[in-house]
């Protein structure tokens, strides 16, 4: 695979975070099998695309949390989560505590 092709992949991740993006999608928009876009991505990150999609999320999260400026439904919303629900228990389940939790200590 091409360095470039997946640094394109990750670029467009990271600016387009917050839309559904599949594997599927990805591998539509850049010409490729979603097989060999998943294996791209992996080799390039080390991560799954779907890991990698949810921790750019995570980090982007974190961003707007420490920034104060939106509230948890909005920051699940903008980041990609869709609901404030699986927001919190992703959050959690990486961090060890809730999204209010940490805006808390913050």
């Amino acid at each position: 695979y091409s360095l470039n092709t997946a640094e394109k992949i990750v670029n467009y991740i990271n600016d387009n975070y917050g839309i559904k993006i599949t594997n599927q999608s990805i591998a539509d928009i850049f010409g490729f099998n979603s097989h060999y876009v998943s294996d791209m991505i992996k080799k390039f990150t080390g991560m799954s695309l779907h890991k990698y999609l949810l921790h750019v999320r995570m980090i982007k999260a974190i961003s707007y949390m420490e920034s104060n400026t939106y509230t948890l439904s909005e920051i699940a919303v903008r980041c990609g989560f869709g609901d404030i629900y699986y927001f919190s228990r992703y959050f959690k389940k990486e961090m060890g505590i809730s999204p209010s939790e940490y805006m808390k200590s913050n």
